[in-house]
């Protein structure tokens, strides 16, 4: 069965695969020959075996080109022909990690009439994931190549994961509160400064035709600003809708953070970010009632304002980013007004983190530079991150550095 697999795969290549070493594949010696191999869809083709040179930072040969084998070993849909070799990858193909062990990255590389192509690797469960992609060359190419195919990265048995505890994540809470803060409003104090009939674009979604209903909307008045070693911020603003909760428009007012925190809880990482709480967060308009001359221009002034942003983290190109995420606000006041508050406030904000790439995209940079924070990665970059029992594990994976 696996030969079968072996020989189904290799079909799937343009001009050959590389079946080993497979990516994050482990090894016993960094002195120990490596045995490369594979199919070619040419017969008598030059396959050459490459790898990194961290002294020279550059991707190199190993020895001279091993020839596809000049008849076919399988014959399928087509013919295939084999190629191997075995190599010993000298120091400089070695890079130490940064809490224990080493790596290296190889690859293959072939020439056909007059041009060089590279061979695809794959993933140590290649033909599992092979049996279940194996309809088309598209399907199996974009779910079972190596995640930096035509690369394929190998580490020593003893490549080490940091395991990040509760007081090393409220450290890095401690510094990243100092270096980042998040700001939430939409409020204007001016009526009709934004949403107004002359300016439907300063107007919610879909609320262009209403702009009573919305006429102290600030657009884009939110904003997160981070900033950098060198002394140098950035601010990216972003909206949030008003909400409705009849007969209000229930509005926030200029919500600034003062501290973060972050911890493990479950299979989630939370980011809690502690607002300040001088002055009213929330205002409402009352909008075509009755009660509206006796109610209008309310305001909550929340005790304790704060948001838990639950993340289920994940690793794509090196980075952390997120699977889901969702928002618990609380405010810390009592009443029915404030509840209705804190429940608006949690999904927008979920909504935000879902839904808007920009506010993804900002998010995850801040969370990658958290995580590799807390596990002291330098300039490795991430190769897995698992969160459970309390902790926050992070394996980093091996540099082209």
């Amino acid at each position: 069965m696996k030969r079968l697999l072996t020989s189904l795969l290799a079909l799937t290549c343009w001009t050959g695969c590389m079946l080993s070493p497979t990516d994050d594949g482990r090894v016993a010696s960094t002195t120990a020959p490596l045995t490369f191999n594979g199919y070619h869809t040419y017969a008598s083709a030059p396959v050459q075996v490459r790898a990194w040179n961290f002294a020279t930072n550059t991707m190199e040969n190993l020895g001279a080109p091993v020839m596809s084998a000049a008849t076919s070993s399988l014959s399928l849909e087509k013919p295939l022909y084999a190629w191997a070799s075995t190599r010993t990858l000298g120091p400089n193909f070695w890079r130490a990690g940064p809490i224990s062990g080493r790596c290296a990255v190889t690859a293959a590389r072939t020439t056909v009439a007059g041009s060089g192509y590279n061979m695809l690797s794959v993933e140590q469960d290649w033909a599992s994931c092979f049996s279940a992609n194996n309809n088309t060359t598209t399907s199996f190419a974009q779910n079972c190549a190596a995640d930096d195919s035509p690369n394929a990265r190998l580490y020593t048995n003893d490549w080490g994961s940091r395991v990040v505890d509760s007081s090393r994540l409220a450290l890095v809470a401690l510094v990243a509160g100092g270096q980042i803060t998040v700001n939430l409003d939409n409020f204007t104090p001016t009526a009709w400064q934004f949403c107004n009939a002359g300016n439907p674009d300063g107007c919610p979604a879909g609320g262009a035709s209403d702009p009573e209903t919305w006429k102290f909307f600030n657009p884009n008045a939110s904003f997160i600003s981070q900033r950098a070693a060198d002394g140098t911020t950035s601010t990216m603003n972003f909206n949030i809708d008003p909400t409705r909760s009849q007969p209000m428009t229930v509005y926030i007012d200029d919500m600034r953070s003062r501290s973060l925190g972050l911890r493990v809880d479950g299979d989630e990482l939370v980011l809690r970010i502690n607002f300040e709480a001088t002055g009213a967060e929330i205002r409402m308009n009352c909008i075509r009632d009755g009660l509206c001359p006796f109610i209008d221009g309310r305001t909550i002034d929340f005790a304790a304002p704060s948001v838990d942003l639950r993340f289920r983290l994940e690793v794509k190109g090196a980075r952390v980013t997120y699977t889901t995420a969702r928002a618990v606000f609380t405010g810390g006041t009592a009443g029915d007004e404030a509840r209705d508050a804190e429940t608006g406030i949690s999904e927008a904000i979920t909504q935000k983190l879902s839904t808007d790439a920009t506010i993804r995209a900002s998010v995850s940079e801040a969370l990658d530079g958290m995580v590799r924070g807390a596990a002291d990665l330098g300039t490795f970059p991430v190769a897995e991150v698992t969160v459970g029992g309390g902790v926050m594990n992070v394996r980093p994976g091996c540099p082209l550095d």
